[in-house]
């Protein structure tokens, strides 16, 4: 989390809390495959269990779980691979995951302060 939050939080505002007119496409590019490399990674580390941290969910999972909703949701075209994504639908039938991951956030497009 100490790469993948600051690189997703990179992407996130520099795509989508950016108006369209002010973005940066070659700094979005760079923070796009910077966590395309993290949720590569992620994919690796579920080749051996089923959750980020072994074979039951625990907290390692959230933080990782939370960049993803957003990434899925904010517009980009985006895959993940295979265990990643498997993962991510998992945490995704989670009742917490979805009521307090998996609200809206459309009311942050282009709005680049708070």
């Amino acid at each position: 989390m100490t790469t993948l939050q600051p690189d997703f939080m990179r992407l996130f505002w520099r795509f989508y809390r950016m108006p369209e007119h002010k973005r940066d496409t070659e700094e979005i590019q760079r923070a796009r495959r910077a966590c395309e490399r993290h949720y590569r990674l992620i994919d690796a580390e579920l080749e051996q269990r089923r959750y980020l941290a072994g074979d039951r969910f625990s907290l390692a999972d959230i933080p990782a779980g939370t960049t993803l909703y957003r990434y899925q949701k904010m517009g980009l075209d985006t895959a993940l691979p295979a265990r990643a994504a498997e993962w991510y639908a998992n945490l995704c039938q989670r009742p917490a995951f979805q009521n307090r991951v998996m609200t809206p956030f459309s009311e942050l497009r282009g709005r680049e302060s708070f």
